[in-house]
């Protein structure tokens, strides 16, 4: 996968308006039978892959581009899921970009999910607290694990001997997230690596999977944007 950050493109383009801070992620050919493909919002020719981005950058409704390499025309859309509209088609010199929609580009864009997330794999910040604070500057907050596809999507992105925090703690003998909602229950999701006992009182992901840890300490965490 390819993010373009358009902010970089006026510097070799000059051009104002391509300047955006929307950020665009290559769709493999192997993706494409997940979207439709519609009646085209705009149709550019002898254009450029970058300047198809960027046009699509500064078109509100604009959700992705379809261009062809071969033909140099330049296609703006409104992309749908499959399941909702049909098969779409593109031609096998048709490259196709998707709307990332994530406000950094530091976040990674899981399209299935409409999802940005951030790991960072440091030994700082020493405390979940911290970390908290860092998400929240970049407007968003430590991973709420509610759902078997997020962990799906984390496990394929985490080091399995570093630990993340990510939102949860213990009440009452309950493991919640931080909005209140439990945590899964699910035997498969939690490690069975022992904790340290009475300190073990936030969340973190440990060989991809929930563990008990120290609140303080050296961790990497695990970011969403809300």
């Amino acid at each position: 996968m390819v993010y373009v950050n358009l902010c970089y493109i006026v510097l070799l383009t000059c051009v104002p308006v391509w300047c955006s801070t929307r950020t665009f992620k290559w769709l493999a050919n192997s993706d494409r039978e997940n979207l439709s493909f519609p009646n085209p919002i705009f149709v550019k020719e002898d254009f450029s892959a970058l300047r198809c981005i960027a046009v699509c950058a500064d078109t509100d409704t604009c959700d992705g581009v379809t261009f062809s390499s071969s033909t140099f025309v330049c296609r703006g859309h409104v992309f749908y899921d499959v399941s909702d509209v049909g098969s779409g088609v593109a031609s096998p010199n048709t490259k196709i970009w998707i709307n990332a929609d994530c406000r950094r580009i530091d976040y990674s864009y899981v399209y299935t999910l409409d999802w940005c997330v951030r790991v960072v794999p440091m030994i700082l910040p020493y405390s979940k607290s911290l970390a908290e604070s860092m998400c929240q500057s970049q407007q968003a907050r430590l991973v709420h694990v509610n759902s078997r596809e997020k962990h799906d999507e984390l496990t394929k992105k985490l080091l399995p001997l570093v630990s993340f925090w990510i939102s949860g703690t213990k009440s009452g003998g309950v493991w919640t997230m931080d909005d209140g909602t439990p945590l899964s229950t699910d035997s498969d999701l939690w490690n069975p690596l022992p904790a340290v006992p009475l300190l073990s009182n936030c969340m973190c992901y440990f060989g991809n999977l929930f563990w008990p840890c120290l609140c303080v300490g050296i961790s990497g965490y695990i970011c969403e944007e809300v």
